[in-house]
Order: C-alpha cells, then structure tokens, then sequence
C-alpha cells in the first residue's frame, strides 16, 4: 500500500471517530481545516485558521514558498 493510501485511510479512520461511526478509543484524531469549505488555499488568513501552530514553529513565508511549488490538493 503507498504512504499517500495509508495516510487517507487513517484520515477516513479519524474521520469515522470524530462523526460516532465508529468508536477506537486507542486512535487519537485531532484535523484542523478551515470553515469555508470554498476556501482559498493561497489566502493567509485560511493558513492559519487551519493551521494553530504558524507563527510558532510553522512561518508564513513557508507557506508562501509552498504555494509556487505544490499542487492545490497536496497543499
């Protein structure tokens, strides 16, 4: 199995905890994601709705890096 299916799969796993379908009281899920399904994922502003830590260990001009080299859907 790739890395990218095992990912996804532990993903829909957290996923299925968080909704009640399932219950794993071993698996630990916590996903940030912005509110606005539509989000625009060049905006600053939805980077650190989604993510708690930039501006702590994670820094903006990163993100801004990754944006020119990085497929909408992997970002």
């Amino acid at each position: 199995m790739g890395e990218g299916l095992a990912r996804w799969r532990l993903y829909q796993h957290g996923h299925k905890i968080a909704s009640g379908e399932v219950e794993d009281p071993t698996f630990f899920f916590c996903c940030f994601v912005p509110t606005q399904p539509d989000a625009d994922h060049t905006d600053p502003a939805v980077w650190r709705e989604a993510n708690p830590a930039l501006g702590a260990f994670l820094h903006e001009e990163d993100f801004a890096s990754a944006i020119a080299s990085t497929e909408e859907h992997e970002f």
